[in-house]
C-alpha cells in the first residue's frame, strides 16, 4: 500500500477513504463471477464502480468548456446525480479519460 502524508486531508479522513475505496473493489471482485463484472480485470476498472452505485456512462466528442480569469478550461467529466449519469469526453488520451472517470466515482462516493 503507498502511504503518504497530506497536509489537506487528516489522517482520519485519510483511512475512511481508503476503506471505501477498498470496500468498492472488493464488492467488485465478488460480484466478478455475476454478469455486471464477470471479468476479473473489471475490478480495477471505476467504470465498473459506477455501474455497481447505479450510474451510467457516455462518452462524447466534448463535454463543455468553461472560463476562470480569462483563462479557458476545456471539461473532461460531468457528473449528472439527478440522472445518475457520467458523462467523459473522448477529446483528451484514454488514460486521461480512465482517470477522469476515477475522479467522477470519487465525487459519487465522498459526497454522496
Amino acid at each position: 500500500m503507498t502511504s503518504y502524508k497530506s497536509q489537506w486531508l487528516s489522517e482520519e479522513r485519510r483511512i475512511q477513504i481508503e476503506n471505501m475505496a477498498r470496500d468498492i473493489q472488493l464488492t467488485l471482485w465478488k460480484k466478478r463471477a455475476s454478469k455486471e463484472v464477470s471479468d476479473p480485470i473489471k475490478v480495477l476498472n471505476p467504470g465498473a464502480a459506477l455501474k455497481m452505485l447505479g450510474y451510467t456512462m457516455e462518452t462524447i466528442a466534448v463535454t463543455s468548456e468553461t472560463w476562470n480569469l480569462g483563462d479557458r478550461y476545456e471539461v473532461a467529466g460531468l457528473l449528472d446525480r439527478g440522472s445518475k449519469k457520467v458523462i467523459i469526453s473522448n477529446a483528451f488520451p484514454l488514460d486521461m479519460q480512465i482517470f477522469t472517470v476515477a475522479h467522477e466515482l470519487g465525487h459519487v462516493v465522498l459526497h454522496p
